[in-house]
């Protein structure tokens, strides 16, 4: 069997999951999501082509040492997704459950589906979110540069107390490379994401595009939470080669959004979406997560985290898996 066909395959099986549960309206358990994401891993494996000669595989792991990582295989173009369920999708299902719920609650009047499907939907677009975060490390060329430049800076939390200071000086963390990696692989890893959810969703196709932004927005910002810090927490990430998770979403939404224009979305369409976008991540952030949200402060952190990556993220390309890159080196 060929590839285009065992990738239309994959396609026609993933749809007609998505569109019996749309029929069906079934209480949407922790089970049913993990399976899930098995059935969303398989869509990204089958388009991964889209990288050149580098191919990667994604995997469910039941590991407790890790929540999501890329690995490449040494010596050859290929590479190693892996997620645990144990570390990060369960957590993530039980942390985002009620808080969909109240979102739902508060905004059923204009989500024309049922609470279960909304919730489907969200925990799909986290998951689908933290696939397409870690391929992002491979499309963008994160690990070749980290490969061709040796370790990049961390700190080192036990052993020598000076390594963190410069993680705690606002002026010199975010020159780290690891910080610019990690929001290009937020940028990217988002826009993959949502394009990977309008093409292959029947669902998408049958429902208001707010509604299903709604959806990607509550569920990449829950996985942002966990993607950060392992767990709830309420603390400003400075002191991780990551931004906080609601900066994390607020950029990679507005990004997602932004490559809408090569569906075929106008411009002034898009910005209505993308102010759409930040006022669904303030109200879940405030009113569901009940964190506090300067907007302002918000507003100015975004700034900084894209004028960080409008100055590095070029370094990256040299060392991206396409095959021009393949023969020049």
């Amino acid at each position: 069997m060929n590839i285009t066909r065992k990738i239309k395959l994959k396609m026609l099986q993933f749809k007609a999951n998505i569109k019996s549960t749309f029929a069906k309206q079934l209480p949407f358990t922790k089970e049913q999501f993990l399976g899930d994401c098995v059935d969303n891993s398989l869509i990204v494996d089958s388009v991964n082509g889209m990288i050149g000669p580098a191919r990667f595989s994604i995997q469910i792991v039941d590991k407790l040492d890790l929540l999501a990582e890329v690995t490449k295989v040494p010596g050859d173009d290929y590479y190693f997704v892996e997620v645990s369920s144990t570390c990060l999708l369960a957590p993530c299902f039980d942390f985002l459950g009620p808080r969909i719920e109240s979102y739902y609650k508060r905004h059923a009047p204009e989500l024309e589906v049922s609470s279960d499907l909304f919730h489907r939907m969200c925990m799909s677009s986290a998951v689908i979110l933290a696939y397409w975060h870690e391929a992002a490390h491979v499309v963008c060329g994160h690990l070749d540069y980290q490969e061709k430049k040796g370790k990049l800076p961390t700190p080192d939390w036990t052993d020598n107390e000076a390594s963190i200071e410069p993680w705690l000086d606002p002026k010199v963390y975010p020159l780290l490379p690891t910080r610019t990696i990690e929001l290009d692989a937020d940028i990217h890893g988002a826009q993959f994401a949502l394009g990977h959810i309008m093409h292959t969703s029947e669902v998408f196709k049958k429902i208001r595009v707010e509604t299903y932004l709604r959806a990607f927005g509550v569920g990449i910002r829950g996985i942002f939470e966990y993607l950060t810090w392992g767990e709830p927490h309420e603390t400003p990430a400075t002191t991780t080669p990551h931004p906080a998770p609601i900066t994390r979403a607020y950029v990679a939404f507005t990004h997602a959004i932004a490559r809408m224009d090569k569906m075929g979305v106008q411009p002034s369409e898009i910005e209505r979406l993308q102010q759409f976008a930040q006022g669904i991540l303030l109200d879940f952030e405030i009113h569901d997560l009940g964190m506090t949200v300067n907007p302002g402060a918000l507003n100015v952190a975004q700034k900084t985290e894209l004028a960080l990556w409008s100055r590095r993220h070029k370094e990256f390309v040299p060392y991206q898996p396409t095959r021009g890159n393949r023969n020049a080196s």
